[in-house]
């Protein structure tokens, strides 16, 4: 196996970025695609992250929210403790009213809230916060607490973090199958933008060949052109789904009951995302390049 010195390398970059010049809208179409493609695909990344970060937030404990049935006055809404107090498993069992619920929220998101500022009571239901003393009961103790009339509906923390785990298996399958249908799109772009830069050095290569240039040499400016255009969709795409991320996130934040979700914070996933597109990338220049050379070089 025979390596390039400095000269040569020097020589094969020059020649790659020639190459990319020269043909600016194909090269631009190929960036672009990829760009395209890495953004979807940083996009279905960020989305996961976060719904598993939400899934893990909800799994914290052996506690449900029993709320109560609209219609029950206050007194009948409270004359249900017992009845909850009598379920197998059930630790402890404790009564929130409409008030204290509201309390709570106003704590926890503040008064200046745009969004909590015009709040009542009355939006907000009776409940009971139950504590499970078995985590592997805690659906049985769902449907007997369910089962109680009054109780109109439950909320616990492994229905929730269920739901997103469902919805984080639906973005990243649909996520999968639309980036591999524009990666696939990026590939095609990048082999016609790397055989018009062969088209136009056939004679030169014919010649390199003629003069026993090694396979690698002819091979490597090729492989330069696709790496920088993958590299440049890559750092684009990146760029830009962090500026959106950013601004997303603290919009979310500051939005009153939104801001109930997780958030992944932004440096805990940046590297790793730096790291998906860079390498998806680059894969499509090289994957590009190789297609291209396969075609057109008996090298």
């Amino acid at each position: 196996m025979k390596f390039m010195d400095s000269s040569q390398v020097r020589y094969s970059i020059r020649t790659g970025l020639a190459g990319i010049s020269k043909h600016k809208a194909m090269s631009l179409a190929s960036i672009v695609t990829t760009t395209a493609c890495l953004l979807l695909i940083a996009a279905v990344l960020i989305l996961g992250l976060n719904l598993r970060a939400n899934a893990q937030a909800f799994q914290t404990d052996n506690t449900m929210l029993a709320f109560v049935d609209e219609t029950l006055s206050d007194s009948e809404a409270r004359a249900l403790q017992s009845e909850i107090e009598a379920i197998p498993y059930v630790e402890k069992v404790g009564f929130i009213s409409r008030e204290d619920a509201m309390n709570a929220y106003m704590e926890e998101y503040g008064e200046e809230n745009l969004t909590s500022s015009h709040l009542s009571p009355s939006v907000f239901r009776d409940r009971y916060s139950i504590e499970v003393n078995n985590h592997g009961k805690i659906k049985q103790v769902a449907t007997n607490v369910e089962a109680v009339a009054g109780i109109a509906d439950i909320r616990m923390d492994e229905k929730v973090s269920e739901g997103f785990a469902a919805i984080q298996r639906v973005v990243w399958i649909i996520g999968l199958v639309l980036g591999v249908m524009l990666l696939t799109i990026a590939i095609v772009i990048m082999t016609n933008t790397i055989g018009l830069t062969m088209m136009a050095r056939k004679e030169e290569i014919g010649v390199m060949k003629m003069m026993g240039a090694y396979n690698g040499f002819i091979r490597f400016p090729f492989m330069v052109e696709g790496c920088i255009i993958g590299t440049a969709g890559a750092v684009i795409s990146f760029t830009i789904a962090s500026i959106v991320y950013l601004v997303v996130a603290r919009a979310v934040s500051n939005s009153g009951i939104l801001s109930i979700a997780v958030i992944e914070p932004y440096n805990s996933m940046a590297i790793l995302l730096l790291v998906v597109v860079l390498v998806l990338g680059l894969g499509v220049g090289v994957a590009g390049s190789i297609i291209t050379m396969r075609k057109h070089l008996r090298v």
